[in-house]
């Protein structure tokens, strides 16, 4: 329990250093904690780690960061559909269109059968958001 606590107290810290502006040592705070876990084949506190890096970094409206923690936690979880949208989302801002469309498509994929509350929840945004994932879907198979 005592893991699960620090990984807590590393979330709360870094919140409260983005919530009072410090946007930059929330990230320092967080890339620290990854390197760590990095160094310790913790690839559950990379991927939770980096996808609460990647949220601050949207925040302040910092893409390439964005793009950079996505690559991380899919580094160590290439199924991570969250990440993959994410992912997608931002390359479609930056007219990455082609690619954006594989990151989303193969983000659908994975929670499109699922039965949780969270991956049913993902799948009705990516349709929302991109009603043509289906058919990118198709066009990925090919």
């Amino acid at each position: 329990m005592a893991e699960l606590d620090l990984l807590k107290d590393i979330i709360e810290r870094s919140n409260g250093l983005w919530e009072s502006g410090q946007h930059h040592d929330a990230l320092r705070l967080l890339d620290a904690c990854i390197a760590d876990a990095r160094q310790e084949k913790r690839d559950p506190w990379i991927a939770i780690l980096g996808m609460h890096a990647s949220v601050i970094s949207e925040s302040v409206g910092d893409l390439g960061l964005v793009v950079r923690y996505c690559e991380q936690v899919l580094a160590c979880e290439p199924e991570n559909a969250l990440a993959l949208f994410q992912l997608a989302d931002v390359l479609f801002q930056q007219h990455q269109t082609a690619l954006a469309k594989e990151y989303a498509a193969k983000s659908y994929a994975l929670v499109l059968n699922s039965n949780t509350v969270f991956d049913r929840g993902l799948a009705e945004l990516l349709i929302v958001k991109w009603p043509e994932v289906r058919e990118w879907m198709k066009e990925d198979s090919r």
